[in-house]
């Protein structure tokens, strides 16, 4: 039995490998759920060691509706640092949304399910 709210909550909305920071409704007419990677450290191809966090940057994404609410996931993406100094580079997982995407992968299969069940 899981204990870890974060994991549980990653779980439960379909994310395996991310854990739900946050959640927050506030003011905004959609609510915005906020997500980290479990991921370890990936190896610097230019060297193979590990390398280092140099800095996060959040992606707002549009995701499916939850509760019959609009949802923007807020993906905390960490960026990383080879040892050497041999470049750097963001994390990716096209699982959440491809690079340069602005909507998550799950919300893009269904919309293109939509798309195709409407033809």
């Amino acid at each position: 039995m899981l204990s870890d709210s974060g994991r549980v909550c990653g779980l439960l909305v379909g994310f395996v490998d991310m854990s739900i920071d946050a959640v927050d409704h506030g003011q905004a007419s959609h609510l915005r759920i906020m997500v980290s990677s479990r991921q370890p450290a990936p190896a610097c191809e230019m060297c193979g060691g590990q390398r280092w966090l140099k800095d996060r940057s959040t992606v707002e994404l549009v995701d499916l509706l939850a509760f019959a609410q609009p949802v923007r996931l807020l993906w905390n993406k960490r960026g990383w640092k080879g040892w050497g100094g041999t470049g750097s580079a963001a994390e990716v997982d096209d699982q959440i949304a491809p690079v340069g995407h602005n909507m998550a992968t799950r919300a893009a299969r269904w919309a293109t399910r939509q798309v195709g069940q409407h033809r």
